[in-house]
């Protein structure tokens, strides 16, 4: 999933996360603090854009160090950290799209004939 900055004067700046994530990994971002946060960001981030005030581009997702962010506009950390809660948000939500409810016509167009009809 790729999720491209909307702010202005950034929109150069895109990161793309992997589409897999365990209960596991969900829970360790929930609790993470900066240090796991970034580990996760480097195991789930596939690709990315990302551009400081020097003008460096950063493309591998392992090159973001807290020495990149430190260089980086405070409103593109604000996307960079809300990337994965966002990314982890919308796979639940296609869980949550993709239950099938149950019903007394078990995939069947028409409901039966009732027994008075």
């Amino acid at each position: 999933m790729r999720f491209y900055c909307d702010i202005e004067g950034l929109e150069e700046n895109w990161v793309e996360v992997d589409d897999r994530w365990t209960r596991e990994e969900t829970r360790r971002l929930n609790s993470a603090g900066e240090e796991e946060t970034l580990a996760l960001f480097h195991s789930k981030v596939k690709k990315c854009s990302l551009t400081s005030e020097d003008g460096v581009t950063v493309t591998d997702p392992k090159a973001v160090t807290t020495d990149f962010l430190d260089t980086v506009r405070i409103e593109l950390i604000g996307f960079i950290g809300a990337v994965l809660p966002r990314a982890v948000r919308q796979l639940q939500a296609l869980g949550n799209a993709a239950v099938r409810l149950s019903s007394d016509l078990n995939g069947r167009q028409t409901a039966p004939k009732s027994q008075t009809s």
